[in-house]
């Protein structure tokens, strides 16, 4: 149970006055916590995070301060040990607020206006997305539901399983992509252009072109040698300007 030094209510809305423990050891009590870092500054509240399955401490906690001030005085006085352990204290990063709720399974004939009418009652709805395939014409079968506040989303994901309009639907707070596979699909489209060119196709309005360099010819090289590739980029009506000399080598 977390250590309350103030009442829990006045304490909501000190995100900002947050931090993060990291290193801690498994015989770490929040008493522990307490009774070490108060000398920073006023503390309205200090948790230790369990796992929900062993139960055991997974090593981490946070503390919230009366004042952002408060974690300026841990990080100036660095380094903190604890239970004759280093520890890693650090500002906490604020959750994002998930207002977004997914709807999956519903029939791609279902109106917004019944799928608004059966959201309504879990909170003010801002905006319903509804996707569409434009290769095959027609309504993807899920949505998107935006409520006006985190409350209202929380509320309606309670029920995983919902019946909308006579079918089954799975409902969840929709999950921006994460930016790993953002940037790995970033990755893939780099790699890609590189094989078009090395493949012979081009984009972005130029052409390369190569040819045998004469001095890798001299040399006895030929084709499999050294090459002049040469970039030319198009203009609008098609001329082409600005020529690049560049060396490739090919073993």
């Amino acid at each position: 149970m977390a250590v309350d030094v103030l009442p829990p209510s006045f304490s909501n809305n000190h995100n900002e006055s947050k931090l993060f423990l990291g290193g801690l050891s498994w015989d770490t009590s929040e008493e522990d916590i307490l009774n070490y870092f108060n000398k920073f500054g006023q503390i309205l509240d200090v948790t230790i995070k369990y796992d929900p399955v062993s139960g055991h401490p997974r090593g981490f906690g946070f503390i919230t301060f009366v004042s952002s001030d408060c974690i300026d005085n841990v990080l100036r006085n660095g380094p903190h040990t604890l239970k004759n352990k280093l520890i890693d204290p650090k500002r906490a990063k604020s959750r994002p607020i998930s207002k977004k709720v997914f709807v999956g399974g519903i029939d791609a004939n279902t109106s917004e206006s019944e799928i608004r009418r059966h959201f309504n009652k879990f909170g003010k709805i801002e905006g319903i997305e509804l996707p569409y395939d434009r290769q095959r014409g027609k309504r993807r079968e899920f949505c998107f539901i935006i409520f006006e506040n985190e409350e209202a989303a929380d509320v309606a994901v309670k029920e995983s399983k919902q019946t909308i309009d006579g079918r089954e639907c799975d409902v969840k707070k929709a999950q921006p992509q994460p930016v790993a596979q953002q940037q790995k699909r970033m990755q893939q489209t780099q790699a890609q252009v590189a094989a078009n060119y090395a493949n012979g196709m081009f984009a972005y309005g130029y052409e390369e072109y190569a040819w045998p360099d004469p001095s890798a010819a001299a040399m006895g090289a030929g084709t499999s040698g050294m090459h002049d590739v040469r970039k030319k980029k198009k203009s609008n009506n098609g001329n082409l300007h600005g020529v690049e000399p560049a060396w490739n080598y090919y073993m």
